[in-house]
This record gives C-alpha cells, structure tokens and sequence, in this order.
C-alpha cells in the first residue's frame, strides 16, 4: 500500500468519524432544545425575556455547529484536493562524478614496493 493510499483511507475515515460526531452532536442539541421549550411551555413563572434569550442561545448554539462543520468539511475537502494533485515528477536522478578512489599507506607502499 502506498503512502498516498493509506493517508486517503485515513482521510476517509476521518471523514466518516466526524459526519458521525456531528449527526451526534445534532441529535443532542435537538433533543436538549426540545426539552428546553417543554419547560418553557410548563413554567409559567419564566418571563417572555428569558424564554426569548434561551431560544437565541439555541440559535447561537446550532449556528455554531454548523460553522465547524462546514470549516472541517472545507480542511477535508483541501486535503482531497492535496491527495487528488498528481504527484509532480521526480527528476532524473543525475550521476554525479565520482570522488576519486583514495588509497591508504599501506596500499601505497605495497604498489611502491610492485614497481620497484
């Protein structure tokens, strides 16, 4: 497996672990609102004020999520974008020109002593 695959399954899966938290996190706001406006209804000694406050922050609260949601989807959707860019060619791997071969004394002295 490639190094660009294995990061694209990962991508995917950090895709699906975060559509999956947020549909969570829907879920409970949904329910907690639900169960705000039940008490608002029941309590009679909550002023129009109040009840006008909770609902904003209710807003407030769903907007905000939707915001997340909408800048994680746009820093997955970038690293698609990285993944999806062909990489670019590697140039030729040029051959360098070799280091002349270095000698030791010894190998020195003994061509020293093959000529002589």
């Amino acid at each position: 497996m490639t190094p660009r695959e294995l990061t694209q399954q990962v991508m995917d899966y950090q895709q699906q672990v975060l559509d999956s938290w947020n549909g969570a996190l829907a879920l409970a706001e949904d329910q907690t609102a639900a169960s705000v406006r039940w008490l608002f209804d029941t309590a009679s000694w909550l002023p129009e004020e109040g009840r006008r406050a909770m609902e904003q922050w209710v807003a407030v609260g769903r907007g905000e999520r939707e915001r997340l949601k909408a800048h994680l989807d746009q820093g997955l959707a970038t690293v698609e974008k990285l993944l999806a860019v062909a990489p670019a060619q590697a140039p030729a791997a040029s051959k360098a020109p070799k280091a002349p071969k270095t000698t030791t004394k010894k190998q020195k002295k003994e061509t020293q002593n093959e000529t002589d």
